[in-house]
């Protein structure tokens, strides 16, 4: 065979044995002949999965909603729920106790603000009703002093002059009260000032609208008294000795002086105005024995009173007897 007829033959040999990449075939690329690699899934598949498992889903959620409402209705607990409630209680517990003492131990160590807060709220209340209460306990006591002056004057058998005390004049030689009344009231040198409760003293000088009341607690003054008891059994008051009050000085108890050592006179009885000299009149309350004191002589012995009239320095008015 000529060699031209070679190469002719060899070339056609070559030429069948090639693939050609661009033609179809069952030797053509599977990505390039839209197939599907092994183990892969087509979108159609993924989308039927999902669409399956979401109504699995929403199926198994009402189904349970129907079980738990008959669980509900019937007063049984969820099995489900109690089963998360049994798993969770120990930690939720645990939890809480952890909270709560380290929140007592934060209180003890470190006391908040508002700790303080509270203290400064509570001591300025405090502070304040102590300042009410004290207003109104000041003014339930003037209320019942008025309201005792009133029934007193109401009641007295001799016209009384109300009069306002203006000042307290103590010195060294006498203590002596001015007060708001003089001559163009009535008033005169002798007038005899008391309380509601019992005798204060008497006037000694006298203005045209003021008046000097030289008080019984005064060193200088005297007044002639009776000494009475009451008789418990029959409830009468009987007279057990006449005799003398003196006063001892700005804040001490008065004297009864001039008593005999036969006088029948004991602590409790009550001291009134005797009347005698036709100055100051007769049955005036004065005060009340507090103690008896025997005299070194023997033949004469003394008494301690207590006087009715309040302190001076915590009266408002008295009353003028003209």
């Amino acid at each position: 065979m000529p060699p031209t007829s070679r190469r002719s033959e060899r070339a056609k040999t070559n030429t069948s044995g090639r693939v050609n990449p661009f033609r179809g075939g069952g030797n053509s690329s599977p990505l390039l002949s839209g197939g599907v690699t092994r183990g892969g899934a087509t979108p159609q598949r993924s989308g039927r999965t999902a669409f399956i498992a979401l109504g699995v889903l929403v199926l198994t959620g009402v189904l349970y909603g129907i079980l738990h409402n008959r669980l509900a209705s019937a007063g049984r607990t969820d099995p489900a729920l109690d089963g998360v409630r049994t798993v969770a209680s120990p930690f939720a517990i645990g939890t809480s106790r952890a909270s709560r003492s380290a929140k007592t131990l934060w209180d003890y160590i470190l006391p908040g603000k508002r700790d303080t807060d509270t203290i400064a709220r509570l001591e300025s209340d405090n502070s304040r009703l102590k300042l009410e209460n004290e207003r109104l306990r000041n003014a339930d006591a003037d209320a019942t002093r008025l309201r005792k002056a009133l029934d007193f004057a109401e009641l007295s058998p001799k016209p009384l002059l109300s009069a306002e005390i203006i000042a307290l004049l103590p010195s060294a030689n006498a203590e002596t009260l001015l007060v708001s009344r003089g001559t163009n009231d009535g008033v005169k040198v002798g007038s005899v000032a008391r309380t509601a409760d019992g005798l204060l003293g008497q006037v000694t000088e006298v203005g045209s609208n003021t008046a000097q009341v030289l008080l019984l607690s005064d060193n200088s003054s005297g007044v002639g008294v009776l000494v009475q008891r009451r008789d418990p059994k029959t409830g009468g008051v009987k007279d057990r000795a006449v005799a003398v009050v003196r006063g001892r000085g700005r804040g001490q108890q008065l004297t009864v002086v001039y008593l005999r050592r036969e006088d029948d006179i004991r602590v409790g009885d009550t001291v009134i105005s005797s009347g005698f000299g036709g100055i100051i009149p007769a049955g005036v309350p004065i005060g009340t024995i507090t103690e008896i004191v025997t005299e070194k002589t023997g033949f004469v012995k003394s008494a301690r009173v207590e006087p009715f009239a309040p302190l001076p320095g915590t009266l408002r008015e008295v009353f003028l007897i003209r």
